[in-house]
């Protein structure tokens, strides 16, 4: 009896250390390395998961850890900054430390039309939003962007639709350059060098 009980012990103690060893050093590392490629795809405007941010839809701009947490969610949300709301023109304004051109001119242009357009979608009073880097600054309004779309942005906040209507079409450099030059104004007093 007492050898059959020790017999158990010693199954069971096997047992807990090759799933500790199974936990730790297989499990646990791909789960990370899958956590890690996911955060590296959000930082893409091609990859970025927009169902993430669903969360974030809302009628009002005014509550300012939303607008944060979205924009910091969005690509370039690793990118210091720090953040203004502007209640009385409607206006969120994001104040980068780092040069567009430091970051690169394609991704930079790329990821604001993304990253305005996802604005807009979600906060449904938001009017514009001036992206300030250390060498330019670039201001977007709604009224362009949805001219240019021809639709309700809000209208946009479906996974299928958004991946069609905005990921897709950022794979273009001639659409990316068109938007770019149809909606964006570069503010020329923050300008020492420009796209």
């Amino acid at each position: 009896m007492v050898k059959r009980r020790n017999f158990i012990i010693i199954i069971l103690l096997v047992f807990g250390i090759s799933a500790f060893g199974i936990t730790e050093f297989i499990i646990k590392p791909r789960q990370e390395e899958k956590r890690a490629k996911y955060r590296l795809e959000q930082q893409n405007s091609l990859t970025h998961d927009f169902k993430g941010l669903f969360k974030y839809k809302t009628k009002y701009m005014g509550d300012s850890s939303n607008i944060v947490n979205l924009n910091y969610s969005l690509p370039l949300g690793n990118v210091p900054r720090t953040n203004e709301i502007d209640s009385d023109n409607l206006e969120y304004i994001i104040n980068y430390e780092e040069s567009a051109l430091k970051i690169g001119k394609e991704k930079v242009k790329t990821d604001l039309i993304y990253n305005a357009t996802a604005n807009f979608a979600l906060i449904d009073n938001l009017e514009a939003i001036t992206f300030n880097f250390t060498d330019s600054s670039y201001k977007i309004a709604r009224n362009d962007v949805e001219d240019w779309y021809k639709i309700d942005l809000s209208s946009l906040v479906d996974e299928t639709k958004w991946s069609k209507e905005i990921q897709e079409k950022l794979e273009e450099k001639n659409y990316v350059d068109e938007f770019w030059k149809a909606n964006f104004m570069e503010i020329k007093d923050r300008v020492a060098s420009s796209f």
